[in-house]
């Protein structure tokens, strides 16, 4: 290898090296996203505490341990300080903002009452999930405050427009115009007769409210308690949920079971083979029928058909109520 070749490779290598190392980072925060993003709490939380350890400070690792500590240690009021630390230590624009204050509330809510199961969900599956798209690392990240500093109030001028109004946009309008040297008579008169009238109380509207002991009719009476027998009878016990595979689908499975009978169904289409030997039913190569139900042919991997029928099995020993048929 001649010498102006030699140097041209070693000048190349020093320049790659960098980009190399700086790129190993950003796929480290990307693991802990991911595992974030699909509900891993403990192994998104391992990762981001990693990456914490061998790069400093950053907003979306940082939340991430926030966040996945929250998940696993729920209805803490403690789970609080995490959250504040990042909002006194980063300059948050509103949506991140906004975001954070949803993690800090659904994070130190008290635990939710046990109530009746309802429209094909369980209990758990009316928590409130947070958003946890704020902690993508692809996204603009906030910056750091150097020092914190406690956001400036702007004070705006006010508007002489009287009380509040409906519409106060013709009011600061009429203000705006008025300050103008140029304002036509017309417009001023205009805009003061819309204000005025918008400034005029609204009258109040009777509602009817019916007596508090009024009785429904026997028939629907009877109704609401066979509905009210049926959710009963299919309730799952903790952490089941309702399998959700096709419409009316009540078997009690793990929540993540459920969130892949939801992929399975979207993807239907693009599994199939209509030039098979089931018509448009048939599978592509390396997928078989769910069969979750008889006539379920939706095409997924051999593991998922297994695990439908293993849930159709132990379906009545999940239930809230164990061994109630579910009919109807």
């Amino acid at each position: 290898m001649n010498r102006p070749l030699l140097v041209t490779a070693l000048l190349t290598a020093t320049l790659i090296a960098p980009t190399i190392a700086a790129a190993t980072p950003a796929q480290d925060l990307g693991r802990a996203y991911t595992q974030f993003d699909n509900h891993q709490w403990r192994a998104a939380l391992a990762l981001a505490n990693a990456y914490l350890a061998a790069n400093g400070r950053n907003y979306s690792a940082e939340l991430i341990v926030a966040g996945s500590s929250c998940k696993l240690h729920p209805h803490l009021k403690s789970n609080a300080a995490p959250f504040q630390q990042l909002r006194a230590d980063y300059s948050l624009p509103p949506q991140q903002e906004r975001a954070v204050r949803d993690w800090i509330d659904i994070c130190t809510s008290p635990p939710p009452q046990p109530q009746p199961q309802e429209a094909g969900v369980s209990v758990s599956g009316l928590t409130a999930e947070p958003n946890t798209r704020v902690a993508d690392p692809n996204s603009a990240a906030p910056p750091l405050r150097h020092p914190p500093q406690k956001p400036q109030v702007v004070a705006h001028p006010a508007v002489t427009a009287g009380p509040a109004t409906s519409n106060p946009a013709a009011c600061r309008a009429l203000e705006q115009v008025r300050q103008n040297p140029s304002g036509r008579a017309a417009t001023i008169a205009a805009l003061t007769t819309v204000c005025n009238r918008e400034l005029q109380p609204v009258a109040p509207v009777a509602v009817p409210v019916p007596p508090p002991d009024a009785a429904l009719p026997p028939e629907v009476e009877a109704a609401n308690a066979e509905r009210r027998r049926r959710y009963l009878a299919a309730a799952c016990r903790e952490p089941y949920v309702w399998r959700g595979a096709f419409g009316g689908d009540r078997v009690c499975v793990e929540p993540q079971v459920r969130d892949d009978a939801a992929a399975d169904n979207a993807r239907a289409a693009e599994r199939r083979d209509p030039t098979g030997p089931y018509g448009p039913m048939t599978c592509i190569n390396g997928y078989v029928w769910r069969a979750a139900r008889e006539g379920d042919t939706v095409c997924v991997v051999p593991q998922r058909r297994d695990q439908a029928a293993a849930d159709n099995a132990a379906a009545a020993s999940r239930r809230a109520v164990a061994g109630v048929p579910v009919s109807g």
